[in-house]
């Protein structure tokens, strides 16, 4: 089996509370694209994360 070190385990705790779109129902694109993928290459931010303004 090949283990890709470079795939990290998403840290949905530090970063769903601070991403512009927290209020969207967790059903609904982007949050669910972001639950539906928690593992992402060379980063622990979720995949749709963008930072609150």
């Amino acid at each position: 089996m090949v283990v890709d070190s470079d795939l990290r385990e998403v840290n949905y705790e530090k970063y769903c509370g601070i991403c512009k779109h927290a209020d969207c129902p967790e059903y609904e694109d982007p949050c669910f694209e972001c639950l539906d993928n928690p593992l992402n290459y060379c980063t622990e931010k979720p995949v749709k994360w963008e930072e609150k303004e």
